[in-house]
């Protein structure tokens, strides 16, 4: 199997890294373009420990799963940020931002979660989507999702979770609507008033 591990990247234009049918990707230093985009794209896992910063978008795909444990995912021009995990594991995140687009993190392994572990924040008009197959949670206590645009999430399972008898909150700040759906649905908005598009909870 071919494993990219990256050294610092610095460039103009776009920065595109696969491993085609085998192979992880581990970005250990950081990975900056100018002008263009950044695709990183692993046939196994995809882990994160530095700052990934494009002009444009920024697209992350594994099939094994997606750990970020430290840096910050940016994208400081006009671009989104697209996270996506497809067949097995968690996608577990640290700090995601954009200047002035969306954020998309969509986990499609079955029975597998999305964990915020920092916060996610969306620029001007940007909005926040996840979608998971198993639990969207968060594991720290301040606000998780930043938006001035609309912040939706999907699981399959909970959003937010029940621990005994304590409600561990999905902590937002938006202009926009909450929607979204769940088996439960635990939302909650510390610091402005919560404005609410469809919310499905089926359990």
């Amino acid at each position: 199997e071919s494993n990219i591990q990256t050294d610092n990247i610095t460039a103009k234009n776009d920065i595109d890294l696969t491993t085609t049918t085998s192979g992880k990707i581990t970005v250990t230093n950081d990975l900056i373009t100018d002008t263009g985009y950044i695709r990183l794209d692993s046939a196994e896992d995809l882990v994160i420990s530095n700052n990934i910063q494009a002009k444009g978008d920024v697209i992350l795909e594994a099939q094994n799963g997606i750990s970020q444990t430290d840096g910050n995912i940016a994208s400081t021009g006009k671009g989104n940020v697209l996270v996506t995990n497809n067949e097995r594991n968690d996608i577990s995140l640290k700090k995601l931002t954009t200047a002035d687009g969306n954020i998309n993190i969509t986990n499609n392994a079955l029975n597998a979660n999305v964990i915020l572990n920092d916060v996610v924040t969306s620029g001007s008009q940007g909005t926040i989507t996840i979608g998971s197959q198993g639990n969207i949670e968060q594991t720290f206590d301040s606000t998780a999702l930043i938006s001035s645009g609309d912040i939706t999430l999907n699981a399959k399972g909970n959003v937010g979770k029940l621990e005994g008898e304590d409600v561990k909150f999905i902590k937002v700040s938006t202009d926009g609507n909450v929607g979204g759906s769940g088996q439960n649905f635990y939302v909650e908005s510390p610091d402005k008033d919560l404005a609410t598009g469809n919310i499905t909870a089926t359990d």
